[in-house]
Parts: C-alpha cells; sequence; structure tokens
C-alpha cells in the first residue's frame, strides 16, 4: 500500500492508497492558526498518521491509527 496524505486550509487530513486509487480516510485535526505552519507525518510502518499545529498560542497533536481510522492518542503542547 502506498498513502499520501493531505491537510486541507479547514483542518481536515485526507489519505489515499495510491495503490488502489481510493480515498480511505477524511480526519478532523485541530484547528490551526497558520495551516502552513501544521504537519503531518506516517509512521515508518505506515499504520499510523501524526498531526502537530497550534492555535491560540498552544500546540495540539494527534496520532491515528490508520487499518480502522480510530484516534489512537491526543495531545496538549
Amino acid at each position: 500500500m502506498r498513502l499520501v496524505a493531505a491537510l486541507s486550509h479547514d483542518s481536515r487530513i485526507g489519505v489515499w492508497d495510491t495503490q488502489e486509487e481510493r480515498l480511505l480516510h477524511v480526519f478532523d485535526a485541530p484547528r490551526t492558526q497558520w495551516i502552513d505552519n501544521a504537519a503531518i507525518a506516517f509512521s515508518p510502518d505506515s499504520k499510523r498518521l501524526a498531526f502537530a499545529g497550534a492555535n491560540d498560542g498552544r500546540g495540539h497533536a494527534k496520532l491515528w491509527n490508520l487499518a480502522d481510522g480510530t484516534e489512537q492518542s491526543h495531545w496538549t503542547l
């Protein structure tokens, strides 16, 4: 499976499987003050997706399981 993820200006993250050419998940990420200062990354095994961004002077991070789309954890930074 080859995955690609994109973060939209309304703080949603889309994850696509490029081999099957289909959308796998749409996640609601914490709102960020500047979308270009947010980050998304896959785990080395491509089983999880992480997000980090800031709003109102506080950072927020989330981690999702890509097998079932569940949120595994979230943090205020």
